[in-house]
């Protein structure tokens, strides 16, 4: 039986086999690495040149072999070869191919992720949220210069809107000198009641000007501040501050006017007070026709109604005429009788009153 000389691809080792094993897959006994036995060619010679033939073979597969004149090589017993035959079906790939197999499905993995991805993104920006303009920043997810300096074209941030003061209750007094209005919204105590001004407006009448703080329906408020102000109906309503002290008397000083309800089917009752009072009204000038202000005002009754803070009401000229048709402050129009019993309810309720 022949020989064959063949040597390992993977490693380069040089090895001998009989031909019994030309044509089958063996392992290498250097890197136990498959590789296939050539067959014979036409002259009953080896597929592969033979290795040298002075020294020594590197690599005998069974018993070691020597090369050199003379010296005949001996047949490796089937026993002492580390082969395997292959099946009939198509040869397993090695570990090189199952590797770059791997990396063939992981690049189209992502590159079919990476085209759903820009589908995706320009899908929204053509049908949903419109495209921001190159330069411009898109709020705060806007990405700011790589050296930290501040974006000349990025939009300024809109401001927030200022949060409302909170209410401050007023504390009765008579003496005006010294006191300080709060900035939160106008509340106070009127008739006893708990009072929040939800309304403040002006009405004209043909004598004068109007400054109601209303709580409740404006036609027929469960509470109300009144001051009258000594203004003709065609007068503007301008910057300006009115001081009342509990001395002063006379035809300057402006009268005011509480309303309240004892009982939701009857009109509000209403007393007014032309001096003894304590106020002060602060006018500022009209912005965009609506003028800012501040009031304080204490009233002698036993109650010791009590009614203060800031406020904004529209200052817009009213014909004279149309002041009878806007409704009389001085005659308030009647509540509807015969309020249900979940109407007192609520309006005990709200107010506190037990009947």
């Amino acid at each position: 039986m022949a020989n064959i000389n063949l040597k390992c691809p993977s490693c380069n080792q040089e090895m001998v086999c009989d031909d019994a094993y030309a044509g089958q897959d063996v392992l290498c006994p250097g890197c136990q690495k498959p590789l296939t036995v050539p067959g014979k060619d036409a002259g009953g010679g080896t597929l592969v040149p033979k290795p040298p033939s002075e020294g020594k073979s590197k690599l005998a597969i069974g018993t070691a072999q020597t090369h050199g004149k003379g010296a005949a090589a001996q047949p490796s017993h089937p026993s002492n070869l580390n082969t395997r035959k292959t099946n009939s079906g198509p040869k397993k790939p090695g570990r090189v191919m199952e590797i770059l197999r791997y990396v063939l499905i992981l690049g189209i993995l992502g590159g079919g992720g990476y085209a759903a991805y820009k589908t995706f993104f320009k899908d929204s920006d053509e049908g949903g949220a419109p495209p921001v303009a190159k330069g411009k920043a898109a709020g705060k997810d806007a990405a700011a210069p790589a050296d930290g300096s501040a974006d000349p074209n990025a939009a300024a941030p809109a401001p927030e809107p200022p949060k409302p003061a909170p209410m401050v209750a007023p504390v009765w007094t008579l003496d005006i000198n010294g006191v300080k209005i709060s900035d939160g919204a106008v509340n106070g105590t009127i008739t006893g009641t708990n009072f929040v001004a939800e309304t403040v407006r002006v009405d004209l009448t043909p004598q004068s000007q109007v400054i109601r703080f209303i709580q409740g329906n404006p036609v027929s408020p469960d509470r109300e501040l009144l001051v009258y102000l000594k203004l003709k109906p065609t007068d503007i309503l301008n910057a300006q501050t009115i001081v009342v002290s509990n001395e002063m008397r006379g035809a300057s000083v402006p009268q005011v006017a509480k309303r309240w309800k004892t009982n939701p089917k009857y009109a509000p009752q209403t007393k007014s007070f032309s001096y003894g009072y304590a106020m002060r009204l602060e006018l500022a000038a009209a912005t965009n026709d609506a003028v800012a202000g501040k009031i304080f005002v204490s009233l002698p009754d036993k109650e010791e109604t009590v009614v203060a803070g800031s406020f904004k009401l529209t200052a817009k000229s009213v014909d004279p005429a149309q002041a009878a048709a806007a409704g009389a402050v001085g005659q308030p129009a009647p509540v509807q009788q015969g309020a249900s019993p979940a109407d007192r309810a609520n309006f005990n309720r709200r107010y506190g009153l037990k009947r």
